[in-house]
This record gives structure tokens, sequence and C-alpha cells, in this order.
């Protein structure tokens, strides 16, 4: 884990031991009373190295033992100064950074104050009480090719915003170049190929292999942090875009999935037949959704550190999330879907609707389906946009995404700001994180403010 040089001489237990042996093949046939010993003994010399070492060497089983016991700390700081998130990511090993994930793991290295004791998830939000819901369809306009309405990413600040105001969602183009999007999806294939060997980017009769969250077509649960995947998030007119909507500058970056839909027709799947469609590859089409909590505002932090959960209010503080087209993604292709406009209505929807809020939800909830009967549902909007393109939304909008019907695949970069000063979201990045300049990445000045390395 790093260079030991000058550091105290690692400890020895027997899980220990085995762990370092046999890494990724190590048997979890020890009970958890020795785990805890070996855990015990290693915060004396070593701080929480356990837990470290069972993130490095993709030892999911032990991650998991170490993680069940009450006084493990999942964020804790080894004398390499990383949380034990940041060796997950960095042996991209997806299974332990989900695992961690679940159990609150972050990579910040500050001490978070206690979070749940101020939040109560049954507490309504101010802004919902007593709203009255007055929702009325908006749609979008398309072009004459079939894209949804877009701005130039030269346009004037003012306008996009009050675009977005209105509609909850907004289209900026060209944020990126046409090759910066290729070279994306090349590190994208890269990065599949890597994680899933049995998977060929030019052998369709390989892409049954496919990435976990494949019915909602994301690849998998983990960030991928390839130089372009990078640069792309330090992108200066990506950056202008998000200013634009939030009328302010120090903002935050998040860093996080690509989405991925495969192609669904004319797809050769065995290699010795004719090509065929192949409908069980589609995803969800009715999905729709919010990635807050309608009722106390509590918004996700997903891909951010996160801040003080009793200040996190979406009703109260815009947050936003993002797409980035890295080919044209057409009406057939499957994409983004949205209710025009619903940013404005939410807070009376929730106020209205207080019989559908579920009474069994964990207390730190984010996401929620809007319920199968709900009008809404018959004014979801199709958002086709074109390669290159940056879609914003309010997190307040339900979202989701239809299927793809087509030969083609659908790629896109999920990407999100928010305010620098919001006190919900800290930095996702830590220093040692990023790609290197040996890899080809160079972190400009605005990306160092933009990871939280830097201050505004």
């Amino acid at each position: 884990m790093g260079n030991s040089s000058g550091k105290q001489q690692q400890s020895s237990t027997p899980v220990l031991d085995a762990l370092r042996e046999h890494g990724e093949k190590f048997a979890d046939d020890f009970t958890i009373v020795q785990v805890n010993e070996a855990y015990q003994a290693e915060r004396g010399p070593r701080g929480e190295g356990l837990i470290h070492e069972a993130a490095l060497h993709h030892d999911q089983s032990l991650e998991v033992l170490l993680l069940r016991l009450d006084n493990i700390n999942v964020n804790a700081i080894d004398g390499d100064g990383h949380p034990p998130l940041w060796y997950a990511m960095k042996a991209r090993s997806e299974s332990n950074f989900s695992t961690l994930v679940r159990y609150g793991a972050h990579f910040s290295t500050t001490p978070l104050p206690p979070q749940t004791a101020a939040y109560n998830k049954d507490e309504i939000a101010q802004e919902v009480k007593g709203q009255p819901y007055n929702y009325e369809k908006l749609e979008i306009p398309l072009d004459d090719e079939g894209y949804v309405f877009s701005f130039p990413s030269d346009h004037p600040p003012s306008e996009i915003k009050q675009f977005f105001d209105r509609h909850g969602v907004v289209v900026i183009r060209d944020v990126i170049t046409s090759e910066d999007a290729d070279a994306t999806v090349d590190e994208v294939w890269t990065h599949l190929e890597r994680s899933h060997p049995e998977l060929k980017r030019n052998e369709p009769w390989t892409w049954n292999n496919w990435a976990s969250l494949a019915r909602i077509g994301i690849l998998g649960n983990m960030p991928i942090l390839y130089p372009q995947c990078v640069r792309n998030r330090q992108s200066p007119r990506v950056y202008d875009a998000f200013r634009s909507v939030f009328g302010k500058e120090d903002l935050i970056m998040s860093c996080e999935r690509i989405g991925m839909m495969r192609p669904t027709r004319n797809v050769r799947v065995k290699q010795n037949e004719d090509p065929r469609d192949v409908p069980e590859w589609k995803t969800l089409s009715e999905w729709l959704h919010w990635d807050m909590n309608p009722w106390t505002g509590l918004n996700s932090t997903a891909f951010f550190g996160p801040g003080q959960y009793a200040e996190n209010n979406a009703h109260k503080i815009l947050k936003t999330q993002g797409i980035l087209a890295l080919v044209d993604c057409r009406s057939d292709d499957g994409g983004f879907h949205t209710v025009p406009g619903f940013n404005r209505h939410l807070a009376g929807w929730a106020n209205n609707n207080m019989d559908v809020k579920p009474t069994s939800e964990t207390p730190l909830q984010t996401s929620y389906q809007v319920p199968e009967a709900d009008p809404m549902r018959h004014d979801i909007q199709r958002m086709p946009i074109r390669k290159g393109s940056l879609l914003i939304w309010d997190s307040r909008m339900p979202h989701g995404s239809f299927p793809n019907d087509s030969e083609r695949f659908r790629v896109v970069q999920y990407m999100k700001m928010a305010d620098a000063q919001d006190p919900a979201f800290l930095p996702w990045a830590v220093d040692g994180i990023l790609p290197s300049q040996e890899e080809g990445f160079t972190l400009s000045n605005l990306g160092a403010k933009l990871f939280g390395l830097e201050k505004w």
C-alpha cells in the first residue's frame, strides 16, 4: 500500500498474513471473532490498515466481515493518508467500491459530523407545507432533425438560466469536440474490456457479458476516471454551462459513471448466426423517479462527499444533474426523458400526495419512483441530444430513461455540479485519485477548484 519506507513495520495476524499471501483468492473461513482480533491488533501500529488491505486486494468477503463490526471506521485514514475507498478506486474493484459506499464510505480526509441525528425523515420541508399543486403540461420544441431545442455554448447565460428555471432542464451543445467525445468512447470500451475480459468491442456476440446495472443503462456503480473522462469534467464550456444555470462561479464537480445502452436491433448475438433483434437487452421502459425525497427535500449526494444532511434541501438550494452525449442520441437510440417544468411544481405535488409518501423508507433514502398511476406520466417527453451536448436538469425533475430500439449504441457521461457553498455537499476527489501526468492528464487551474483540491 504505497511506499513503506520510513513507516512502522507491518504487523502480522493470521487473517492479514493470509490476505497478503493469497490476495483476491483469500478464503473467508475465519470467524468474526478472529477477524475482530486481527482488526484490533492492526489498530495499534498501523491505524485501520486491515480494511485498507481488503479494499486494495479485491477481498470483498473480508471487507464485508469487517464492515459488520460495530467499531469499524469505514472512512479511516491510513498511514499514507488515504481512506479505504481510495484503494478500491485505485484497484478498479467495483464490488469492493460498491460495498464500501453502501456502508457510508467517502473520499474526504476530514472527519464528518454526525449525520442522522440532525435529520428527521418524517419532517416535511417548510417549502412543501401548504403549497398548492397547479401543474400544467409544458413541452420543449424539437428542431428540424428531431433533437430537443438547445443553446449554443456561447449563448448569453441569463437566457440559458431563464429557460432552465422555467423548464427545469436545458441543453447546451458543443461543450466538447467530436474528437474528445470519440476519445471518451474509446476509454469507455477500454474500461469495459479491462473489467470484463470476455467482452470485446468489435465482437457483438460477447456483449451478453455486460456490466452491472444494465437494466437502467448504466455501466456499473464505480466512477470511470480515465484521462479524457476527467478532462471533460474540467472543460471550460461544461463549467460555463453549469455556471449559467447556477448564476454563480464557485462550483464543485462530481466524479461518476458512464451510461451505455446496447443496440437491440440487427445484432449478431451468435458468431455463426445471422443478426437478429435482442429485446432482452432493452432497459426499463417506464422508469421515472427522483434522486431526492420530494417531501423533505433530502437530495442524493452520490459521487460527492456527503455534507450536512440536516442542511440538504433541494427545495431550498438548487441541486443539478447532467449527461454529456458522447454520440448522437436520437429518439430511437434510447435516452433521457422527463416532465418539462415540473421543477416548479414538485413542492405542491409533495403536499398534495402525502398519502403516497412511503412509511418504511430508510432514514437517508433519496430514490423515489413516481407512482404508476400518476397523471404526470402522460406528459413524459423524450430528450434526444446531439453528440457533444450537455443536458442539465434540476434534481426536482422526475426523470429516467427509455430503452434503445436501434442498431446504435447510446453512450453518455454522467456529471453534475453543486454550489461550493452548499453545506449538503463536499468535493468528491482527493489528491492522488485523478489520472496522472504519466497517463496523459494535466489538472487545470479550473479543474483543481472544481474537484475541490484548491479553494475558490
